[in-house]
């Protein structure tokens, strides 16, 4: 269900014309979704092989991470890296 939900919010955007993006951490937060799990959902679909890897320019997750060790943060850092 995740990954089929970024997949959606790529398509639209894509769809719209937009070629920079601001995207949150999806639920990371208060609602506990495991962060490593979201990073790659969004990955899978922007990384080279993914259907939306040449669709932007630029996409920034935009990360509140107070968690001991920017474990929010470091999860997107590793998928992207």
């Amino acid at each position: 269900a995740l990954a089929v939900r970024a997949e959606r919010v790529l398509e639209t955007a894509a769809a719209h014309g937009y070629r920079r993006l601001v995207l949150g951490a999806w639920g990371c937060g208060v609602f506990r979704n495991d962060p490593a799990r979201v990073a790659e959902a969004f990955r899978a679909q922007l990384a080279p092989g993914g259907r939306f890897a040449d669709a932007f320019e630029q996409v920034v997750f935009g990360v509140l991470d107070r968690t001991p060790g920017n474990v929010v943060r470091e999860a997107f850092a590793r998928a992207f890296a």
